[in-house]
Formats: C-alpha cells, structure tokens, sequence
C-alpha cells in the first residue's frame, strides 16, 4: 500500500488574490493567470472552489470584542474582579 502525503504550496497572498480575481473579471482564462503568476493549476481549483464569483471582503461583526478589550477582561478575571 502507497501511503499518500499531502502537498503544501505556498499560500495566496492579499495580492495573488486580488490580481487573480482582478484578471478574471477582465476576461482572462484560468491558465493565462496562472503563467502570470507562476502557480499552475492551482488557480484553476481556486475559481472552481468559489463559482468564478469573487468572495465578499471578510470584516468582524461591530459587536465582537476588539483585542484590547479581550485582554482587558482576561486581566480583570486573573486578578480576582468580576464583572
């Protein structure tokens, strides 16, 4: 039995990302974009994961917690405060 690992590429950066989107948009194939920027298939696998459609811009919900407040509550509970 051939025990298979998986592979791990390099990640997309913010800016793979938007020029890949980018070209898209613009018309361009999926094997155009990838010789522009050296990633082979794996744009392919890319667009088909998300439908050709561009994701929505990932932002937090205004009512979650900043970081700073986190680590202002977890200070409070160390030091014995309730709320």
């Amino acid at each position: 039995m051939v025990k298979r690992t998986k592979r791990k590429g390099r990640a997309w950066t913010a800016t793979e990302l938007a020029e890949v989107w980018d070209r898209w948009e613009r018309g361009e194939s999926s094997k155009a974009v990838a010789g522009v920027l050296d990633r082979g298939a794996t744009v392919y696998y890319l667009l088909l994961r998300h439908g050709g459609i561009r994701p929505r811009t990932r932002s937090r919900s205004p009512r979650a917690l900043t970081p700073a407040e986190r680590e202002e509550i977890s200070r409070g509970v160390a030091s014995g405060q309730s709320l």
